[in-house]
């Protein structure tokens, strides 16, 4: 088995591990669970800073449909985490990226905070990280070359809010510095991201593709109908009604990071896809899933009876390098529908696929 499998595994199990552990704590949801406000990913394209500009957007769910967002967004040098929020070691090594949905942020805007960090180090008396490529404290004149540079990670911190009747804050650096009063309707976090100036450094996004649903490929616009799940208790448990899924991705977006650390191994060491599942009602046979074995089982909510209810349900693809991508569907849930036939295929029965099952 290759490292990057055992790596993955390693991860898998530790997820698993949690989900378990959560779902023994009655007052806790499973992190599967999307009943309350919630960023689950930041897409940043491309998912490297380079000459280009990249835009960050956020997949943000389980808000109030009736209220609006508010968001503020900041390039930061060295963000760390800080009575219950994340904040840049020092306003003159962050500069705002505006308060929309989402943000552009350019090499030029790093470029222009770089020759701050010996001044502010020495301010708050941190000693200056050696080898990446950072501005020379022992020489003021001296300017790191974009080669020098390629490799390093900076913060792009960000913040959504609920605004209620409220007018969205204009001021962002001080409301990112505020720490969320109530986080059902409030968060803030980062993304990290490279700067990518030499070749080896630069790459794109994994390309998610798809769904498949029980062996047949998910269209985005076809909403099928399942069975409530027959199990007892929804959670990992097998029994009649859980739907079969599984991603579907391009081979060609795993990209090659390097030559193998493991001596023995003559392949490269490539990117590894985890996938995370997410619903706003029902549970997963388990929260995470990945490349090796992306099959996952969706357990749909049991309404004992009541009328059909319908279910949006996120997967999210990350490959290890800050590249996330993910798709979204919805399925409707009613213990009424039909126990045979394919759901996908009684809804569109031209669906490729939906030809063999009959």
């Amino acid at each position: 088995m290759s490292r990057r499998a055992l790596q993955n595994i390693g991860r898998l199990v530790l997820g698993c591990a949690l989900a378990l552990s959560l779902g023994c704590q009655q007052p806790y949801d499973p992190p599967s669970l999307i009943n309350k406000l919630r960023v689950v990913a930041v897409n940043a394209q491309p998912p490297v800073l380079t000459t280009a500009p990249t835009t960050l957007r956020p997949l943000v769910i389980g808000n109030d449909p009736e209220q609006g967002l508010c968001y503020a967004w900041s390039l930061c040098l060295f963000a760390v985490s800080q009575n219950g929020n994340y904040v840049c070691v020092d306003p003159e090594l962050e500069v705002g990226l505006g308060n929309e949905p989402t943000a552009k942020v350019a090499l030029v805007d790093a470029l222009t905070l770089l020759p701050k960090i010996p001044g502010v180090f020495e301010k708050l008396k941190i000693e200056l990280p050696k080898g990446l490529g950072l501005p020379d404290p022992s020489d003021a004149n001296k300017q790191p070359s974009l080669e020098d540079l390629s490799g390093l990670e900076i913060f792009v911190r960000f913040k959504v809010a609920e605004d209620g009747a409220a007018a969205c804050p204009t001021d962002t650096a001080k409301w990112l510095d505020q720490p969320c009063a109530d986080r059902t309707t409030c968060l803030a976090g980062y993304k990290r991201i490279a700067i990518a100036t030499a070749d080896k450094d630069k790459h794109t996004n994994p390309e998610l593709t798809g769904l498949e649903l029980d062996g047949v490929l998910w269209p985005a616009d076809v909403t099928p109908t399942v069975r409530c799940y027959g199990g007892d208790d929804g959670y990992g448990q097998s029994g009649s009604g859980a739907v079969p899924m599984k991603p579907v991705w391009s081979p060609e977006s795993i990209e090659v990071i390097g030559p193998n650390p493991d001596p023995t191994k003559t392949e490269p060491l490539e990117e590894g896809m985890l996938f995370s599942w997410l619903s706003t009602e029902g549970g997963w046979d388990k929260q995470r899933s990945y490349d090796d074995v992306p099959e996952n089982d969706f357990y749909p909510p049991d309404y004992d009876g009541e009328p059909t209810r319908r279910v949006r349900i996120w997967v999210v693809l990350r490959d290890g390098r800050n590249g996330t991508v993910w798709t979204t569907r919805q399925v409707d849930v009613s213990a009424s529908a039909p126990a045979t036939g394919h759901p996908l295929c009684r809804e569109k029965a031209d669906l490729p696929g939906c030809s063999d099952l009959k």
